[in-house]
């Protein structure tokens, strides 16, 4: 099965072939000489209109109005003309056309064509006609047997990086469903290990998605989904060993499902439920009969229990939508049950969502409470260290917002306090200082005392970097440049 982009390299080698298909249509002066009189002069009329290159609205309309008679390689040549001038909205509206009242087929050649011109362009309308046709075809499911689970329609595969831009359309255009179709597509023709960022940016999109239609429930559903893909600070120290143990998974769930077929087990029980596939028709009438059906990118055993495959953690940049309704969300809870349901809040959902929160917070104006979340939550994980568990981005998002609302010299003092505190005083980020930095140095009541208790930990080999204001007013408050030399400007 060949990929899409396969199709768009063919059909744009065969362009010249159109040209000059074109250019002996309109010489011959026939396009089929069994068909009647009427029909050829139609046919005879649209190809000398391609040969001429006549205007674009022209050629439309003689086509729309001969839609029944028309060559479908004439329009087909037409279709590619429409394409190169980027009339995306005029192809999806002539093939909707085409597709609803001929029996009128596109080639995979153009198929791919018209793939990448829509991803292209984004165009939402086209990427429906594209999902309905070559991800989740509607003929499929306008006849779906209990006996077929899987659409067996596909004329070809369309390439991971254009199921990621597919799937970023839907989500801003406030489609979850067919964000939900496309996982669903890459999980059974790719692999989420071979692909990551493909598969990250596949799972972000239906979390934004629900986000931008405030679905709280499927939104947050999917938050977690996402966040557990994530090593971040359950991470083993020897990955190495990890992704080994990633690879032998596939090689035991082959061996316990051909066992599982042979003795007719029931349904992979050992399995946990988070991994396996719903129930088909024929499984609901026999529950006892093991159900073959092969599920795509598990990686996990009964052994191994969850694999995160992503590195690294979620930020607040990857999910704005996500971002935004979280915010209305906290201030709902806070409205209804005060303070005391934020940290039940965050571990309900997953750690990371503190770093949301905090952003939250800070947007409502409750820094003070932010901080007290920063403090509080990792009490509620008692097996993982707090310098894995709190973010810097939360630091981060704390400290910018004290920054811009005029330094609080007092809290900035407590944050980095804290921050000492859950780093026990060792390898500390000269990142987090440029920031606590930058809030002091906003407040007018700053002095050299206030900046030197917390320079005074730092050397000549490790740098922190201010902005050039901030960078000036420092050079106010302490002459001599020479006594910090590792305080730069960036």
């Amino acid at each position: 099965m060949l990929s899409v982009s396969y199709h768009v390299a063919k059909f744009r080698v065969n362009c010249a072939s159109f040209r000059r298909f074109n250019a002996t249509l309109a010489a011959c002066g026939s396009t089929d000489g069994t068909k009647g009189g009427g029909v050829t002069a139609v046919n005879d009329t649209l190809s000398t209109m391609l040969a001429r290159r006549d205007d674009y609205s022209t050629v439309y309309a003689y086509v729309l109005a001969n839609v029944s008679v028309v060559d479908f390689d004439l329009v087909q040549v037409f279709l590619y003309n429409l394409m190169m001038s980027n009339n995306t909205s005029a192809v999806t509206t002539l093939l909707h056309v085409l597709f609803d009242t001929t029996p009128f087929k596109l080639s995979n050649e153009v198929w791919g064509c018209y793939v990448d011109n829509v991803c292209r362009n984004g165009n939402h309308l086209g990427a429906i006609l594209i999902y309905h046709h070559l991800i989740d075809n509607h003929e499929f499911q306008a006849h779906k047997s209990c006996l077929v689970s899987e659409n067996n329609v596909i004329p070809f595969l369309i390439s991971p990086h254009m199921l990621q831009t597919l799937a970023t359309i839907f989500h801003h255009n406030r489609d979850p469903g067919r964000c939900h179709g496309i996982l669903h597509y890459f999980k059974r023709f790719y692999s989420y290990s071979k692909n990551k960022s493909v598969y990250k940016s596949l799972k972000i999109s239906v979390v934004e998605a629900y986000a931008s239609i405030e679905d709280v429930p499927n939104a947050l559903k999917s938050f977690r989904s996402l966040a557990s893909c994530f090593r971040g600070a359950s991470a083993p120290d020897n990955w190495g060993l990890l992704n080994g143990v990633l690879k032998n998974s596939a090689i035991v769930n082959y061996k316990f499902r051909r066992n599982a077929i042979k003795q007719n087990l029931k349904l992979g029980l050992p399995y946990p439920s988070d991994i396996v596939s719903d129930l088909d028709a024929i499984q609901l009438q026999n529950p006892s009969v093991y159900d073959p059906v092969i599920e795509k990118n598990v990686y996990t055993t009964p052994e191994t229990g969850h694999i995160p495959l992503l590195n690294g953690s979620l930020e607040i940049g990857d999910l704005p939508y996500f971002s935004k309704l979280i915010t209305n969300h906290t201030k709902d809870l806070l409205r209804q049950s005060g303070i005391e349901s934020i940290v039940p809040f965050i571990k309900s959902n997953h750690s990371i969502m503190h770093i949301f929160v905090v952003k939250a917070l800070c947007e409502l104006g409750l820094a003070k409470k932010a901080f007290l979340v920063l403090k509080t939550f990792p009490s509620s994980y008692s097996l993982v260290s707090p310098s894995k568990l709190v973010k810097d981005d939360g630091f981060i998002i704390l400290l910018n917002y004290l920054k811009s609302n005029g330094g609080d010299i007092e809290i900035v003092h407590e944050i980095a306090k804290h921050y000492d505190l859950i780093h026990k005083h060792i390898n500390l980020s000269s990142k987090i200082y440029g920031h606590i930095l930058s809030a002091l140095l906003a407040s007018p009541q700053c002095s050299i005392d206030d900046l030197a208790v917390h320079l005074r930990k730092f050397n000549a080999n490790s740098y922190i970097y201010l902005n050039e204001d901030d960078h000036e007013k420092f050079l106010t408050i302490i002459p001599d440049a020479n006594a910090y030399p590792f305080v730069k400007s960036m």
